[in-house]
């Protein structure tokens, strides 16, 4: 259950996480030569802190506990990182075009 996860009371953690589940990408895709699969995020530090209103610190201490955990790992490139849900697809239907049951 959500309610007994360990970054549940941690709004900066929690946040940042639903954050990079809405943000993941659906499909497969490409940005700028890189392929950027289903569930992964193309962001930065920067980015999540000013998406979701909150110090660039707090952005990436919530990333690191994230990447303590095994929810996320990420590959840092020049500009830009590319965040990857360990468990997309744990999170959501796997085709757009599958019915709820």
């Amino acid at each position: 259950s959500i309610l007994n996860w360990e970054w549940y009371k941690d709004a900066n953690t929690a946040r940042v996480f639903l954050h990079l589940l809405i943000k993941a990408n659906y499909n497969e895709g490409n940005f700028k030569g890189v392929v950027i699969k289903r569930g992964e995020v193309v962001t930065s530090y920067k980015s999540i802190a000013a998406e979701l209103d909150i110090t660039e610190k707090n952005a990436r201490t919530a990333l690191n506990h994230l990447k303590q955990t095994g929810e996320v790992a990420s590959t840092k490139y020049s500009k830009f990182q590319v965040i990857k849900l360990n468990n997309y697809d744990k999170f959501g239907q796997k085709s757009r075009r599958s019915k709820e049951v």
